[in-house]
């Protein structure tokens, strides 16, 4: 196999190379490889990325090649050095696939490979673990998710952080161009179809599949990773944090590996560890303590050097089989699975005593179920032109606010936003799980958007969220197949996907609930109008109802975790 690139290597690694690697489409990527001294069949670090891994040499590789360990680096179809045209996410595991057979016929390959990466990397090892390729002996995915249609389409919704500004920052790296155009100014830009040419690219085939195809249908199929989770037989050392934009497909990826992956050692080695982190891995503006890391580089190291050196044993026999990190009060937990075995689902209630808008309304929250007492429903406008901004959260940080937990003073002052709040809670509250919500709704809009977001607030009164979702009318019934357009007066039935958390609501603390409609730009604006996703250029207001009688019990569903003494909350 001819060479485009060698270098002089230096001391302690005996090859440094680039390969021009063919795929069964005749399409090459590139494809950089670190080889220990002295000469000889190696086992392989591999790296598959399209942020252009290729383009300079790798102090981590030339290190790893100093232990003993081979390294290859390669660069994704259709970005970096490699030739083609990028099908992102969907082109990885039959691109993988082609890897791993060129792999096994390289004379300084002994057999064993294991993945690294986080993000997209990390996605591509998922991709690659769908193979089921002997010689993957196992995988380190870090913030990366399984299913891609799951992270553009949340709740029905488009993601502006992945679905906009990633996209078309990648398409401006392949293109060699610099994406000038101010955020705030492409967040304006409709319809979103067209974004492309708006943006001043022609039209990209990638970009319109995407906006073309908001449902779950067989388009997205060759980039879930879920649907093929029993033919992964790499065991996994999986790591995340809790405000990253993936951090459910983690979980979840774990627990799905752990209980029905392609061998015993993948259910049984198969590891994972959260920390209260976003995706870059920073903290936002809540101080976790000095002890809110784990090292997780550090020991994903030691599970690659372990895996590779004896692929039939444990990686990691002093690790927990989930380390997770609590929130609220600091503290590190671990578990044998998720969710967590002991999980006491609990309904906290919506109800008020007046009208809830803003934080001058007098919207409630409690454990006992309404009443007739109180208001049986709050009203709020939903104006698309004028939208509940994005205040924190799991998101990318592309938006004006950076992800994490943030003060929601700005968003609670907002008539367009209700807000329920709990009394002081008498005892620390553990919320460890899958959050949800079942909100009882009516619009006047023949499709429009729902979000609740849960918040802890501090006996100071400042507010900061947790986690937060969001549904479109129009899929309200699952991703899978469109409903029919809402009816004004109607009442609706919205559960609501809130997202995963770890936190302790301590003694004399607060919980409160926001609803509203719009949290943009980390989800596009529904215009209210009932077209076809991404093909609309005006904007309705929408006339929004959200109930909470006992006809109409609107609640969120708490995964709380009682102490020894089983208690029951009561308030």
């Amino acid at each position: 196999m001819s060479k485009a690139v060698e270098n002089q290597a230096p001391d302690g690694v005996a090859c440094v190379c680039r390969i021009m690697m063919p795929l069964r489409d005749g399409v090459r990527l590139a494809t950089d490889v670190y080889l220990p001294s002295p000469a000889g069949r190696h086992p392989v670090i591999v790296i598959r990325s399209p942020y252009g891994g290729c383009a300079t040499r790798s102090e981590d590789a030339l290190e790893f090649a100093r232990q003993g360990l081979g390294m290859v680096i390669q660069d994704c179809r259709g970005t970096g050095l490699s030739e083609g045209e990028a099908d992102l996410w969907r082109q990885e595991r039959d691109d993988a696939e082609d890897f791993f057979h060129w792999l096994a016929e390289q004379p300084w390959f002994n057999g064993n490979l294991v993945t690294n990466g986080e993000s997209y990397p990390g996605a591509a090892q998922w991709q690659a673990a769908r193979v089921g390729h002997p010689g993957m002996k196992g995988l380190t995915p870090h913030n990366a998710p399984l299913d891609i249609h799951g992270c553009y389409y949340y709740g029905g919704t488009y993601g502006y952080s992945l679905g906009v500004f990633w996209a078309f920052g990648m398409l401006a790296r392949r293109r060699k161009v610099e994406l000038k155009t101010p955020s705030r100014e492409i967040c304006a830009m409709l319809p979103l179809r067209e974004l492309d040419t708006k943006l001043g690219f022609e039209p990209w085939p990638l970009w319109r599949d995407w906006i073309d195809h908001p449902g779950r249908d067989p388009n997205w199929a060759r980039a879930d990773a879920f649907a093929d989770i029993g033919k992964v037989t790499a065991p996994a050392y999986i790591t995340g944090g809790w405000f990253d934009i993936f951090i459910q497909q983690t979980l979840r990826g774990f627990a799905a590996l752990r209980q029905s992956g392609g061998s015993e050692a993948a259910r049984r080695f198969t590891r994972c560890c959260i920390e209260p982190l976003d995706h870059d891995m920073r903290t936002g503006e809540v101080d976790y303590g000095p002890d809110h890391l784990n090292g997780i580089i550090a020991i994903r190291n030691r599970f690659m050097r372990n895996i590779l050196t004896h692929p039939d044993r444990d990686p990691l026999p002093d690790q927990p089989i989930m380390r997770f990190f609590v929130m609220g009060s600091n503290r590190w937990a671990e578990s044998d699975a998720w969710p967590l075995p002991n999980t006491r689902e609990t309904p906290l209630y919506l109800t008020a005593t007046g009208a809830a808008n803003s934080i001058l309304g007098r919207g409630v929250l409690s454990f006992a179920p309404p009443g007739d007492a109180g208001t049986p429903s709050d009203t709020f406008i939903y104006n698309p032109l004028d939208p509940v901004p994005t205040l924190g959260g799991n998101h990318l940080g592309y938006s004006a606010t950076p992800p994490g937990q943030r003060e929601q003073s700005a968003i609670e002052r907002r008539a367009d936003v209700l807000v329920y709040t709990s009394a002081p809670l008498e005892r620390d509250l553990d919320v460890i799980g899958h959050i949800r919500a079942r909100i009882f709704v009516a619009t006047s809009a023949p499709d429009t958007d729902f979000t609740v977001k849960l918040c802890n607030v501090t006996p100071d009164g400042r507010s900061y969220n947790v986690c937060d979702g969001i549904l479109r009318a129009r899929y309200r019934n699952g991703p899978e197949t469109p409903a029919t357009d809402t009816e004004p007066g109607q009442v609706y039935t919205f559960d609501i996907d809130c997202g995963v958390t770890a936190m302790t609501f301590l003694k004399g603390h607060r919980i409160r609930v926001q609803v509203s409609s719009s949290n943009f730009p980390r989800f596009d604006r529904n215009p209210n109008t009932g077209a076809r996703f991404g093909t609309d250029d005006q904007m309705r207001i929408a006339h929004q109802q959200v109930f909470h009688d006992a006809a109409h019990p609107s609640h969120l569903i708490l995964p709380l975790i009682p102490g020894e003494d089983g208690w029951t909350p009561t308030r």
